[in-house]
């Protein structure tokens, strides 16, 4: 869980509850995911697509029966899935 104690982007999007919170799914071309979405009825959180650490990414609403987020990601060019940075 977040745990800064500020207001910020981490603690409004993550939130404060202990547990698994999000799960980070790697597309190819996340425009084309989210138009995908978009035609079911899905759009991303406010502010979203966004740049993240490691690549252009859109959190979902949670799910209304897990509570779980869903995170598209799509990695930097060159950069595989779950690389981070040292």
């Amino acid at each position: 869980h977040y745990t800064d104690g500020g207001d910020g982007f981490g603690r409004t999007v993550m939130g404060s509850t202990p547990g698994v919170n999000h799960l980070s799914l790697s597309v190819s071309d996340l425009d084309a995911a989210l138009g995908s979405l978009r035609a079911e009825g899905v759009e991303p959180l406010e502010g979203f697509p966004r740049r993240g650490a490691h690549g252009r990414i859109a959190f979902l609403p949670r799910d209304a029966h897990t509570g779980l987020l869903f995170e598209l990601c799509e990695p930097d060019e060159g950069r595989p899935a779950g690389a981070t940075s040292t």
